[in-house]
């Protein structure tokens, strides 16, 4: 369990919904403990595809979940940035986001 995920109670909810039991389970602190609980075979994780696992990590693609969230690139106008800033901001405007589009 990530306590601090935007969709937690969400997504505790769909699972009790389906008769899963989610109140026996672990917090991890960040994305490294949970891979290396997953990598030892102590449960399951619903992840974002965006996750970057090992090749230890077996991921499925699950359906009829509807969790989404919004990332948002901010900047500040008006102020000069450096070369590799402006470079990045200009990468993530250009990138195909529709593979993510649910």
């Amino acid at each position: 369990m990530r306590t601090y995920c935007e969709h937690f109670v969400s997504l505790a909810n769909v699972l009790r919904n389906q008769d899963f039991t989610v109140d026996q389970a672990h917090e991890v602190p960040s994305e490294h403990d949970l891979e290396v609980f997953l990598e030892q075979g102590l449960g399951i994780a619903f992840a974002p595809r965006s996750v970057l696992f090992s090749d230890c990590v077996k991921r499925v693609f699950v359906t009829g979940l509807d969790l989404q969230r919004t990332v948002s690139l901010y900047g500040v106008a008006g102020r000069q940035r450096t070369p590799v800033a402006n470079m990045i901001m200009k990468m993530l405007r250009a990138a195909d986001w529709s593979r993510y589009a649910i």
